[in-house]
Parts: structure tokens; C-alpha cells; sequence
């Protein structure tokens, strides 16, 4: 598989067996990558992938992590209304 996972976030809770991740569950393929993301929802490891082969993850956030909209680039806007509890918005939102 081949494709760009790219400026997209989750903000609910994840559960499952095994190999949970908060944008995605499981990829070996070293075509696919996770660019500007993050995960705020609680799940088994609170990543972004719960399981890769590969380091396919760039510029991805946890919730753990400390970051800001500009840190996930132009497609993110903050939340001046509270509407995602503080956290960034992609810009059409």
C-alpha cells in the first residue's frame, strides 16, 4: 500500500485488542506515510500508529506532547473558541 496519511487529528477515545493507534492501527508498507497529525483520545499505547515496521510517522503529536497549530503547519488553525477543547482545528473547520 502506498499513500499519505496527512493534516488530520483524533480526539476520541481508541480501544481494541491490539496494534490501537490513534490515526492508525497497523501499516508495514514503506510507502505509506503520517505527516502532521496528532492524537488527543485515550488508547492502549496513545500514539499516532499502534503498530508500524518502519519509522513512517513526521511532525505527529500525542497527547502527552506539548503543541500548537503552528507546529502542525498551514492546514491547522488555533482554537480561539474552545470548540476542540484548546486544541488545534484544520482551517475549514
Amino acid at each position: 500500500m502506498e499513500g499519505t496519511i496527512e493534516n488530520c487529528y483524533n480526539i476520541k477515545n481508541v480501544m481494541g485488542q491490539e496494534n490501537i493507534g490513534g490515526i492508525l492501527g497497523i501499516t508495514s508498507s514503506v510507502r505509506t506515510k503520517t505527516v502532521n497529525c496528532y492524537n488527543t483520545g485515550e488508547n492502549i499505547k496513545n500514539e499516532i500508529i499502534g503498530y508500524t515496521t518502519f519509522d513512517a510517522v513526521k511532525n505527529c503529536y500525542k497527547l502527552i506532547d506539548t503543541f500548537t497549530a503552528a507546529d502542525l503547519g498551514d492546514a491547522f488553525k488555533d482554537d480561539t473558541e474552545n470548540i476542540n477543547d484548546g486544541y488545534p482545528l484544520l482551517t475549514w473547520e
